[in-house]
């Protein structure tokens, strides 16, 4: 057990020590890790039917299961979802591509928020890693 809080802290403390000290670094590993592995558009237009099905199938679950348990009544709006996607995938598939350039315009950038926020993410990470070698030093 203290071996796995160990290795916690000294993943937090480094992942600190990254953000606080090098954002030189940090701007390379962004470049290196920004890059697309496989564009999933491609990938999903061969199989648009399949998909479509499966989540038709999920939404309609998922729907049937808030109206079987009064308690879970938000999952109406999340089948509802998940079933406007599968009936996009079956019936439109080509609005899949003008969602997904809506969406990536849409969205913020993650890196402008990390690079903002990146000394206090760091402080608090170092902090972080201070605590679990603390509570590692206790369990020994």
């Amino acid at each position: 057990m203290a071996g796995w809080l160990f290795f916690s802290g000294a993943v937090s403390l480094s992942e600190g020590m990254l953000l606080f000290f090098s954002v030189e670094l940090l701007r390379k590993l962004s470049d290196i890790f920004d890059r697309p592995i496989f564009y999933l558009d491609d990938k999903l237009k061969s199989a648009s039917v399949l998909v479509g099905m499966i989540l038709c199938l999920a939404g309609g679950w998922v729907i049937s299961t808030a109206f079987a348990y009064s308690a879970l009544w938000f999952l109406k709006e999340v089948g509802a979802f998940i079933l406007g996607f599968g009936l996009i995938y079956l019936f439109a598939p080509g609005w899949l591509g003008g969602i997904s350039r809506t969406g990536d315009r849409l969205l913020i950038s993650t890196d402008k928020e990390i690079y903002n926020a990146r000394k206090t993410i760091g402080i608090i990470l170092i902090m972080s890693s201070l605590y679990i070698f603390y509570g590692a030093l206790l369990i020994i």
